[in-house]
């Protein structure tokens, strides 16, 4: 198995303001539960890349 690198940001998803506010509490959590699993993944992985902070602030991508 030949191995490769993987980022945060391959696996990251966000969503604007408009989308962001489409979400109900129920989809948030998950959201932000599936983002910091990614993120120990990746950090086990051994990503030596900066991640961004995972608050509900880094939900939605600056535009």
């Amino acid at each position: 198995m030949t191995g490769f690198c993987v980022t945060f940001e391959d696996v990251a998803m966000y969503f604007s303001w408009e989308e962001c506010c489409l979400l109900d509490e129920v989809q948030i959590h998950l959201y932000l539960d599936v983002m910091l699993e990614n993120s120990a993944v990746v950090c086990m992985l051994g990503d030596t890349g900066s991640s961004p902070g995972l608050g509900r602030s880094h939900m939605l991508q600056s535009n």
